[in-house]
């Protein structure tokens, strides 16, 4: 339970990649499901918002809070008549319609504007590699899990990750083997001091 309060607390590390990407680390909440709902006094919105995220059959579960901001111009590609105002029969005005596409890799932008209006559409991709591992922070401490997230999308900046990964119970796979195996002896010693006879 102590682990799981101070990996409420832990803060979010931010770095780069030799590639350039960004990459964020936080220590993960580890430990059983019925306890980590049963929390109280837990004012962090993304800690309640995975309370409420993971049941009986989570394994894993991750909330990541991101931002993109992006910042582009360029000239328009088509210019579109669109509305025409006929005045008196004599004056005519035409107000045309500015579209422009912007894309790549990472965003989709479609603008187009025209005297009354701007109309935007707008699409983010992202990449995120998400690796969950044990490290000791120095020599004498004990190991702690922590959450990795690599951010592909040089437009985009983690704000947030919280996550909890359940305390898988041990397993008493080796006790049974060495049942097994103490069964299985026994009997073939049984069957054959019953042969010999």
């Amino acid at each position: 339970m102590q682990n799981i309060y101070s990996a409420i607390n832990d803060t979010l590390v931010k770095t780069r990649n030799e590639l350039g990407q960004e990459v964020a680390s936080k220590q993960a909440l580890f430990g059983d499901i019925t306890t980590f709902k049963r929390m109280i006094g837990v004012k962090d919105s993304t800690v309640l918002a995975l309370q409420k995220l993971v049941n009986k059959h989570t394994h894993t579960a991750t909330i990541l809070n991101t931002t993109s901001t992006i910042h582009t111009a360029g000239a328009t590609d088509t210019i579109v008549l669109r509305d025409t105002v006929h005045i008196n029969d004599s004056t005519t005005i035409v107000y045309p319609e500015y579209k422009k596409i912007f894309t790549n890799k990472w965003y989709w932008a479609n603008v187009s504007s025209n005297k009354d209006s701007t109309i935007l559409k707008f699409q983010v991709f992202n990449e995120f590699d998400i690796i969950h591992e044990w490290k000791r922070s120095s020599i004498f401490k004990q190991k702690s899990l922590l959450i990795q997230v690599t951010n592909k999308n040089p437009y985009t900046e983690t704000n947030n990750i919280q996550s909890f990964v359940v305390k898988q119970k041990k397993s008493n796979k080796l006790l049974i083997f060495a049942g097994g195996i103490t069964i299985g002896i026994g009997l073939s010693v049984y069957v054959y001091q019953k042969l010999k006879k």
